[in-house]
Order: C-alpha cells, then sequence, then structure tokens
C-alpha cells in the first residue's frame, strides 16, 4: 500500500496545471492557470461574441490581485469564426496551438508577434481568405498542415530559425506563387508543398538532405527545380502529377528514388540518373509520355513495376549488365518502343512486361532467363521475331497473344517446355514458323502449344561451322564490336565484359574464335 501511494503522489505531481477560472474581456475567453511552483499564466481559449470580426488581444489579464500574462492561444480557440476578418496577437503570446485559426475562412491577413516560438499543427488550416502572413525569426517550429488549405496565399517567407518544413505545411495552397525557404532548413518533409498548383519554381537550399514523399506532388506549374547535392533520396510520389517539369537533374548524392516518384510528369523529356542511385521503386516514371531516352546506371540491380509503364514517348532505353529482374508492366504500353535489349544479367520478365509494345518489332530474350510472365509481350502487334532461349523454364498464360504479325519463332533448345495453347494467336499457330535447335523437332511435334504450328523445322542457331584456334595469327580486337555466342549458338552479347564463367564463341566479321572466361 506505501508503494501504491508513493506511486499516486508521484503522478499527481507530474500533471499539467488545472484551470482556476476565465475571464472573459473585449468577446474573447481567457483561462487563467497557476502551475505549481511556476509563475501564473493565461491562454485565450475562445471568443463569446461570435458575431464580432476583428479582435485585439490584450498582453495580460488581472483577477483577484493577480496578473496572468496571455502566453498561449489554446487549441481550437477561434476553430470555425468564420465572421472574423483580423486579430493583432500580443506581444506575450509564445505558442498557438493546433487548430486555433482553422477555418476562420473572413481571416485575410495576421501578423504573428516576435514572441511566438511554436506554431502547432493544423494552426491556420483552411484559412481561404488568408493572402499574407509574416512569420518572424522568433519561430522555430512549425508543425504539421499549419498553413494547409489557405487558398489565397500567394507568397511566403519562412524564417531562418526554422528547420524542417514539416508535413503538409503548405500542402493545397493553390494560390502559392513563390516561397523563400532559407539555409536552415535540412529536411522537407511529405506532402509539404504537394497541390501548390500555381508554384512555378522553387529553390531547395544545399542544406537539405532528403525530400520525402508527395512532397512537390500535383504542383502543375513547377517547370524547374534543382535538387541540391545532400540529398540522399527522394521519397514516393516526390514530383507526382508535375506536367511542366520538362528536365531534372539527380546529383551524384541520391542512393534511391521512390516508387512514383516522377509519374504522370508528362512534360518530362530528359532526365539524368546517377550511378549512385541503387534502387527505382515502382512506377518512377509511369506516364511521363514525352521521355524519349533514358539510360539506367549500372548500381540498379531491379527494374521495379510499372517503372515506364505508359511511356509513350519512349524510343531508346539502355539496360545494364547489373539488372537481373524486369518487374511486371515494366515497359507495358510504350509504344514508341522499337527495340530493346535484354541483357545477360537478367534472370526473369514479369508479367505484361512489354505489353502494348506495339512499335516493337524483334527480340532476343538472353539465355540467361528462366522465367517469361503472363501477357510479357501481349500486343505487341508489330513484333515479327523472336528468339527464346533453352535456359526459360517456364512461359505464363498469354506471354506472345495479339502479335499477329510474327512471323518467326526461334526457340534455341531440343527440349521444348510445354505451355498453355493461347501463347501465340491462331493466325501464328497458322502462318509463323516456328525453328526449333537440331535434335528438338520430335519433342516440339509432341507437346502444346508448338504443336499447333503448321510449319516447324530444326534449326543450327550458331551459323558458325569452323571455329579457329588461339594459335591462329588472326586475332580479335577486343575493342571492337563483337559477337557473343554461348554454345548453343544463340546470341548473348556484343561485349566480353560482364560475362559469367563458361565458354563462349566469339565472331568478328570473319573471324571466329572460342574463349574461356573464369
Amino acid at each position: 500500500m506505501k508503494k501504491f501511494l508513493l506511486l499516486l503522489v508521484g503522478i499527481l505531481l507530474t500533471l499539467p496545471a488545472v484551470a482556476q477560472s476565465e475571464i472573459r474581456q473585449d468577446g474573447l475567453i481567457y483561462t487563467l492557470y497557476t502551475p505549481d511552483g511556476a509563475n501564473p499564466y493565461a491562454a485565450v481559449t475562445g471568443q463569446y461574441l461570435s458575431e464580432k470580426t476583428d479582435v485585439i488581444m490584450v498582453e495580460s489579464v488581472t483577477k483577484d490581485g493577480v496578473t496572468y500574462p496571455v502566453t498561449d492561444i489554446a487549441p481550437n480557440a477561434f476553430k470555425d469564426c468564420s465572421m472574423l476578418t483580423s486579430i493583432v496577437i500580443s506581444n506575450s503570446v509564445t505558442y498557438i496551438g493546433s487548430y486555433a485559426f482553422a477555418n476562420c475562412s473572413g481571416l485575410t491577413s495576421i501578423t504573428i508577434p516576435n514572441s511566438v516560438n511554436y506554431i502547432s499543427g493544423h494552426a491556420f488550416m483552411s484559412c481561404a481568405g488568408l493572402t499574407s502572413i509574416t512569420i518572424p525569426n522568433s519561430v522555430t517550429n512549425i508543425q504539421d498542415y499549419a498553413f494547409s488549405l489557405c487558398y489565397g496565399l500567394t507568397s511566403i517567407t519562412i524564417p531562418k530559425s526554422v528547420t524542417a518544413i514539416k508535413k503538409g505545411t503548405f500542402r493545397r495552397c493553390i494560390g502559392l506563387t513563390s516561397i523563400t525557404i532559407p539555409n536552415s532548413i535540412t529536411s522537407i518533409e511529405a506532402s509539404a508543398f504537394s497541390g501548390c498548383s500555381k508554384l512555378a519554381s522553387i529553390a531547395i537550399p544545399d542544406s537539405v538532405t532528403s525530400i520525402e514523399e508527395r512532397t512537390f506532388s500535383g504542383c502543375s506549374e513547377l517547370a524547374s527545380i534543382t535538387i541540391p547535392n545532400a540529398v540522399t533520396s527522394i521519397g514516393s510520389n516526390a514530383f507526382e502529377e508535375c506536367e511542366k517539369l520538362s528536365s531534372i537533374a539527380i546529383p551524384n548524392s541520391v542512393a534511391s528514388i521512390g516508387s512514383s516518384a516522377f509519374s504522370d510528369c508528362t512534360g518530362l523529356t530528359s532526365i539524368t540518373i546517377p550511378n549512385s542511385v541503387a534502387s527505382i521503386g515502382g512506377s518512377a516514371f509511369s506516364g511521363c509520355s514525352r521521355l524519349t531516352s533514358i539510360t539506367i546506371p549500372v548500381s540498379v540491380t531491379s527494374i521495379g513495376d510499372y517503372t515506364f509503364d505508359n511511356c509513350t514517348g519512349l524510343t531508346s532505353i539502355t539496360i545494364p549488365n547489373s539488372v537481373v529482374s524486369i518487374g511486371r508492366r515494366a515497359f507495358s504500353g510504350c509504344s514508341g518502343l522499337t527495340s530493346i535489349k535484354i541483357p545477360v544479367s537478367v534472370t526473369s520478365i514479369g508479367d505484361y512486361t512489354f505489353n502494348g509494345c506495339t512499335g516493337l518489332t524483334s527480340i532476343t530474350i538472353p539465355d540467361s532467363v528462366t522465367s517469361i510472365g503472363n501477357n510479357s509481350f501481349r500486343g505487341c502487334s508489330e513484333l515479327s521475331s523472336i528468339t527464346i532461349p533453352n535456359s526459360v523454364a517456364s512461359i505464363g498464360s498469354k506471354a506472345f497473344s495479339n502479335c499477329q504479325n510474327l512471323t518467326e519463332i526461334n526457340y534455341n533448345t531440343k527440349e521444348p517446355i510445354e505451355a498453355e495453347d493461347n501463347l501465340f494467336d491462331s493466325e501464328v499457330y497458322k502462318n509463323a514458323t516456328l525453328y526449333i535447335a537440331n535434335g528438338g523437332l520430335d519433342k516440339a511435334k509432341s507437346i502444346k502449344p508448338w504443336n499447333l504450328f503448321e510449319k516447324i523445322t530444326e534449326k543450327n542457331y550458331s551459323g558458325i561451322n569452323d571455329i579457329s584456334t588461339d594459335t591462329d595469327n588472326n586475332g580479335i580486337d577486343f575493342s571492337a564490336p563483337v559477337e557473343v555466342y554461348n554454345l548453343h549458338g544463340l546470341l548473348v552479347s556484343d561485349n566480353i565484359k560482364g560475362l559469367a564463367r563458361g565458354i563462349y564463341i566469339i565472331r568478328q566479321g570473319n573471324i571466329v574464335k572460342k574463349i574461356s572466361v573464369w
């Protein structure tokens, strides 16, 4: 029992100050506090004249001979006071509580005195008529959504005393055209400027180290922005729907680009991704319809789902040998893509990866690939030939459906695998020629869907009959273009860099040699 009493006393001693009473003066309600062992103070907690449009706070109130300095504007103090048009905050106030002026739609301007150091979350949210506000250098902390939905706000200067722009601080300030961010800011948090549809440009200081998710999402007028060298990550949806953004340089400090980071940036024509980037999130560039070319750095190991989905203007892309997997719908709808080289490092092609690539005429799948996903090449209506290596262990449903112009299917294996009948369209089975590796004809005629082809013939895929030895005087210049084949005769690369261990056939012009890579 003694221990319980001691604990209870300890809890009571840590409780906040309890309101003693209140004073009503000039339309405002002042609640009085007398903390144990501390000076008394007062907080503005509301108003009792709802029709009052102009409010002037006093610096202190007195009751029973005790003076209470007014230091706080309590949470919700003026919330929903739509008739309020102006207010003078006294120089004694240090704290503005959450939702203190939320939905004060008639408020057009406000001056925050130099005494204030803390602005709570949602403090001025939905003050739609607010056109200007001055934040003094005394303020060190502006919390989440403090000025969100302030539609009339056109410009603002953040003081040097503030170190972070918090979550949603200026979210959907649709009238905001300019903002000054000082060098004291180290982080711009999620949705800080999302929906600021009139913000045309912004200078991010070199002090900023992170751009979080949805930071500039929906800034449809944003035409230029410079990401400083200190930034290490670009969050998900960070620049989503920045329709006027035509180009952007990502600095070498950035290690990751989040999912949908630049999705639906329909004006984006070029972007440079540095070698520092190790991961690119799904849908990172989806819907960038004017992006014509892009080089993926050698630091990237996977291309995520939807990464370049519906990039209809994309005509060329370089995929490095570091990439081992290409996600579902990664290039779906890239109708301008006429050719693509899948590197020998890739082991899987996801569902719908090249779905709707109507400009693609031919493609060679390297013999590193073991799985081809469902609908992976569906709707590639101009595709005339494909090469499937013997490394493939599974081919998904409708992988080559709606590829009605296919005339040649090269299947470099003696042991074809079984797949669904819908792998190709009926006209392809009727008109196209299936070429199977020497020795695989009987097996192909015995299992579906290969036995549905009306024209099947065996083929020697290497096209190489004579191989010179290392003792020949005719050498190969590896600084010039070469053709690299595996021992099955399938073309696997155009250089010897990045080859896995094994034996390969190298051809350069009329010179053919066999090499070992260890």
